[in-house]
């Protein structure tokens, strides 16, 4: 009876141990925020005038962010925030010639798959929020509004 309990309570605190929480754990004193994107073949949101309308997300400064992305289209997309004040190409043909334009982005995200991923809000302020895939922007790019 004495090996059933000590096997018991090994099993029960594995259990407990094994049941952690989130994957990062929001700054001391910052709340978690959840921002949806919705992925379509060429734009953001719910209707494809991105250039002229783009979609806009709003935050708050330092919190922790959590991007949830759904491509309901079949191309290839990413979520990426530009730097504040950079200056963009009319056009992106070359990803690679961004790098130092983007202050963070989720990553590409296939046709018909769903991501998400973290980050901390910057400083208050508007930031363009771009799909960095050659010939996506400028039809697809939205605003991220970072409150004070």
């Amino acid at each position: 009876m004495r090996k059933l309990t000590i096997l018991s309570i090994f099993i029960l605190t594995t259990l407990l141990i094994g049941c952690g929480g989130s994957e990062e754990p929001a700054a001391s004193g910052s709340s978690a925020e959840t921002i949806n994107v919705s992925m379509h073949d060429i734009y953001y949101g719910d209707e494809n005038a991105n250039a002229t309308n783009p979609p806009a997300w709003q935050v708050s400064s330092g919190a922790r962010v959590r991007v949830s992305a759904d491509n309901q289209g079949s191309l290839e997309h990413n979520w990426a925030i530009v730097n504040a004040g950079a200056e963009l190409p009319d056009s992106i043909n070359d990803p690679t010639e961004l790098e130092d334009l983007i202050l963070y982005d989720i990553g590409e995200v296939g046709g018909g798959e769903t991501k998400s991923a973290s980050f901390t809000a910057p400083e208050a302020g508007s930031y363009k929020v771009i799909c960095t895939v050659a010939g996506h922007y400028p039809s697809m790019q939205g605003v991220l509004e970072v409150e004070g």
